[in-house]
């Protein structure tokens, strides 16, 4: 993406480069986009497993968080959708687990509708409503307070995390995983 104004400390240039949205919203709607990109770089190999293996558990990762990359890809699209939901006031207590999608594409497909619901939000939220603090309720029962901004950019970074995970599971399997590095994104966005 680039400034049509030039350089942004040039004489004249455009004090909002990313345009009238603001550069923090237009940063976190990068954010979210380059993370969905950096997902479906990954749903070739996904979709070329087996079932089964989507679902199995690695040894070493018997006592792991998540275990599987089918439910690894459930959590991470109940974490978007969860830091959506607070962003809006909610407080869901019931979040949806691996075992409430039938395979990899129903995963992906609900994963779609959050990610345009996420995008959609990220369209109207300004940079000043960034700053609001919401208090919401976790599924354990206890109480936080957190900037609208510190849930949104939990959502990527817990992204990266996750596919990190994924891609060394598939690294076990022998699968030649694509490099998801942002600067891969920005040179494709050229």
């Amino acid at each position: 993406m680039t400034n049509p104004s030039g350089p942004i400390n040039e004489p004249g240039a455009d004090p909002t480069p990313f345009g009238a949205r603001g550069t923090y919203t237009q940063m976190l709607t990068t954010l979210f986009e380059y993370s969905i990109w950096a997902r479906d770089r990954h749903l070739p190999l996904l979709q070329g497993l087996e079932g089964a293996k989507l679902k199995e558990v690695p040894p070493e990762l018997q006592t792991g968080v998540y275990g599987s990359i089918h439910d690894t890809l459930a959590h991470m699209a109940q974490s978007q959708w969860l830091w959506i939901q607070r962003c809006l006031g909610e407080s869901p207590l019931r979040l949806p687990k691996g075992e409430d999608f039938a395979d990899l594409a129903a995963i992906i497909n609900w994963w779609n509708g959050v990610h345009a619901d996420s995008l959609q939000y990220l369209s109207v939220i300004t940079d000043g409503e960034l700053e609001r603090v919401l208090t919401y309720t976790a599924p354990d029962g206890k109480r936080h307070t957190r900037k609208i901004w510190h849930m949104l950019l939990q959502v990527p970074n817990h992204q990266t995390e996750h596919r990190s995970q994924i891609a060394t599971m598939l690294g076990s399997m022998g699968v030649q995983v694509p490099p998801t590095d942002m600067v891969v994104y920005f040179n494709q966005l050229k």
